[in-house]
């Protein structure tokens, strides 16, 4: 009887023991591994549980690279204002107030940055009907020229250089505007540089 008793605590005091005592899991993944689900490793070599795949997939997304800003503008100069400009996959246009009193009989414009230019035919202020032609320009009056052109790129930052020839006007002769216009300085050889901005729509 008392051998039974005995034996019988001593078969609880084992099946007690073995359930408090499971077999330790073997790690399915290895540093610098983390199971990141069940059965599945990936690498997390800053060990903060996170796999470097979606790590870098989220740094991808917040700092894609920026399209330079590209402001529309086309700015004076010396004799000129451009007061507009349009910039199409065809063409560039600008309008060009002259600013220097007198005519200016433009001869060439060029846009360096898109290699882009027009030159115009040579004509001179005492062969008249310039204004006709479409290259000559009074003071203060407001001119559109197109440039075709062929873009490479879909934005344009260049400098607009116009080539003329510039007639200053002189003045009154003893203040009596009614009989004594003096009429033109001889011409002169003048080169414009300004700056044009802007997207190509």
């Amino acid at each position: 009887m008392k051998k039974t008793v005995l034996f019988g605590i001593l078969i609880s005091i084992i099946l007690i023991s073995g359930a408090g005592c499971e077999k330790q899991k073997e790690p399915l993944c290895n540093s610098p591994y983390f199971e990141y689900k069940t059965g599945e490793c990936c690498l997390d070599q800053d060990s903060n549980k996170i796999c470097d795949n979606d790590e870098k997939q989220e740094e991808n997304k917040l700092y894609q690279p920026v399209q330079p800003v590209i402001t529309e503008s086309c700015t004076k100069s010396t004799h000129f204002q451009c007061t507009w400009s349009n910039i199409n996959k065809e063409e560039v246009q600008i309008k060009l107030k002259l600013i220097g009193n007198g005519i200016g009989i433009i001869k060439k414009i060029d846009i360096p940055g898109i290699s882009c230019s027009k030159e115009f035919n040579e004509i001179t202020v005492e062969r008249g009907k310039i204004f006709e032609a479409g290259v000559g320009i009074r003071y203060e009056e407001i001119q559109q020229f197109n440039l075709p052109c062929t873009f490479n790129k879909d934005f344009v930052d260049s400098d607009l250089i116009v080539k003329m020839d510039f007639y200053n006007a002189k003045t009154f002769k003893e203040g009596n505007t009614s009989n004594y216009w003096m009429g033109y300085e001889d011409k002169e050889d003048i080169t414009e540089t300004m700056r044009i901005t802007g997207l190509v729509r």
